[in-house]
């Protein structure tokens, strides 16, 4: 894969994919924690929870809860480092290279335009005009 001058093998896509989001998150533990039930919850979004057995994070929107995505996702999208640096920042956390977690500031001067719901609602959206294509093809 080839996206802005950077080469990743298959191989390190899916060691940075399958990297754990739950503990790639508790680095920082002033921000995350995990609850009773063994989710990583974030102090700052209260709809936010990540599934460790799945590796997925999770947004309540509407009173249902909808899988976002994997780590890489996460760390391109939530986090605002976009899929290179997400990719880089993943694979130098599962080699156990020490560094402080980056903020979206660290990478963007700009915030992102959507709040948890509309970006959860965003998602969701595509996923299933996805399966539509799927099944009845495209126009």
């Amino acid at each position: 894969m080839n996206r802005e001058g950077y080469q990743f093998s298959k191989e390190q896509l899916n060691q940075a994919r399958e990297a754990s989001l739950a503990d790639y998150l508790l680095q920082d533990s002033d921000r995350f924690y995990e609850d009773e039930r063994g989710f990583i919850r974030d102090k700052q979004r209260p709809k936010f929870k990540v599934d460790r057995k799945r590796n997925k994070y999770f947004l309540n929107v509407e009173g249902s809860e909808y899988a976002i995505g994997n780590p890489i996702e996460y760390v391109d999208h939530i986090m605002g480092l976009g899929f290179v640096k997400a990719v880089d920042e993943l694979l130098d956390f599962v080699h156990g290279v020490k560094k402080q977690m980056p903020t979206r500031e660290d990478y963007s001067s700009e915030p992102s335009p959507f709040s948890d719901e509309e970006f959860a609602y965003y998602m969701k959206m595509a996923k299933e005009d996805e399966i539509y294509q799927e099944e009845f093809g495209t126009y």
